[in-house]
């Protein structure tokens, strides 16, 4: 299970499986963290806390 939150931390997300495809973004804050993106469908995500 995957674990992940919004970028202020507020609102957490569960995923049950690793994603198949990532993109790179290049905004400021996604370069300095060195942030992947993927992207699922609504019903493979949940939403833990926020």
């Amino acid at each position: 299970m995957i674990r992940t939150s919004c970028h202020c931390g507020a609102v957490g997300f569960a995923i049950e499986t690793a994603p198949t495809e990532v993109t790179q973004c290049n905004c400021s804050i996604c370069r300095r963290y060195g942030v992947l993106w993927a992207y699922y469908s609504l019903g493979a995500v949940r939403l833990v806390e926020g």
